[in-house]
């Protein structure tokens, strides 16, 4: 399920990225480049949406990755064993 969860935001982030309507968030209008470094991955899910999903959590950690540091966020749904988490990659938008 968690894989699942995490191919759809991947989809979702390549076809908004297209798009030529700006999404609304934690994110600066386009064009713009992103400093992962700074970007806070917990923001990115609503306290609404928490709601919705019955998540706790909130959950910020930076892990190391080959080509530097990495930001992740998590949240849980204890009652149905579902967890969604948020990272930050380096990636060039070329």
């Amino acid at each position: 399920m968690v894989r699942l969860v995490l191919a759809l935001l991947f989809v979702c982030g390549v076809v908004v990225g297209c798009g030529a309507v700006e999404p609304a968030g934690p994110f600066p209008e386009r064009p713009e480049e992103i400093d992962v470094a700074n970007v806070d991955p917990c923001r990115a899910m609503t306290p609404e949406l928490r709601q919705r999903l019955g998540v706790e959590g909130d959950e910020p950690a930076v892990v190391e990755l080959a080509d530097g540091q990495s930001r992740v966020c998590s949240w849980a749904n204890y009652d149905t064993v579902e967890s969604y988490t948020v990272q930050t990659i380096r990636a060039s938008g070329d």
